[in-house]
């Protein structure tokens, strides 16, 4: 390879380089434990001192329940967007089943339209909330073929529409609602059992988020960059020059 070709190819794979390095995007995961979650019963009634996110129906008690999980979202800033989000949702860890009858069951995450203070401050014979609970946009949802075990952790990828939510909500606060489509009312159909900590900041719900900006080269990186090829040509002429 001679001087001129060489030098070519450098200054091709050095530009190479030098493009790429300025317009890659640039990703971060972000976690967000939750800072409320709790369940409401088929009456209306949730305790806001518990933090106990039963889902589905309980025979023993001939109760069903339905979920909520209350997340801060981190600010956005300039160009950022949160391109992904997982929501992990533990399934307990004690010798009790903490989740019964779900094989061929949907548990679906939803968008909520009650107001997050009223959601959170609980009460009795609050049959709006619950049915909410179950009502809004679907943003993820899983159908088990088998009933998950103790100790596992249940992983829903948000859709577009949760993702959007979630976007709209940076800076401040989002709530899901959890439902399980139960088919009977007369055997145990439910998930997440025995699941409160009394700390709902524990980790065990957690929000997994990818934000994503796209770093644009600067005017004076184009500038360089249409420079570039005359640079290359100038030394070029004078590498044809010295060697004849």
């Amino acid at each position: 390879m001679n001087k001129l070709m060489e030098f070519g190819v450098r200054g091709a794979i050095a530009l190479g380089i030098f493009g790429l390095s300025v317009s890659a995007a640039n990703a971060q995961l972000l976690f967000s434990n939750s800072v409320d979650r709790g369940s409401y019963t088929d009456a209306g009634d949730h305790i806001n001192t518990g933090d106990s996110y039963l889902t589905g129906y309980d025979s023993f008690d001939n109760v069903q329940y339905r979920s909520f999980f209350v997340f801060d979202i981190p600010t956005l800033t300039g160009t950022d967007t949160y391109t992904s989000a997982v929501l992990n949702i533990y399934n307990g860890g004690t010798s009790i089943p903490n989740a019964a009858d779900m094989a061929g069951r949907t548990f679906t995450i939803s968008s909520i339209a009650t107001d997050l203070t009223t959601l959170r401050a609980g009460g009795t014979g609050l049959t709006s909330i619950y049915n909410d609970l179950g009502a809004g946009t679907n943003y993820g949802s899983i159908t088990f073929l088998s009933t998950p075990g103790n100790a596992s952790t249940i992983k829903f990828n948000i859709n577009a529409a949760g993702l959007s939510a979630i976007n709209s909500a940076a800076g401040s606060q989002i709530a899901f609602g959890g439902s399980f489509d139960v088919n009977n009312t007369t055997t145990d159909q439910y998930i997440f059992g025995f699941s409160g900590s009394g700390t709902p900041g524990d980790g065990k719900t957690r929000l997994d988020l990818v934000v994503n900006n796209f770093v644009a080269p600067e005017p004076s990186t184009f500038a360089l960059l249409s420079m570039a090829p005359i640079g290359i040509g100038i030394v070029a002429r004078r590498l044809r020059r010295r060697d004849n």
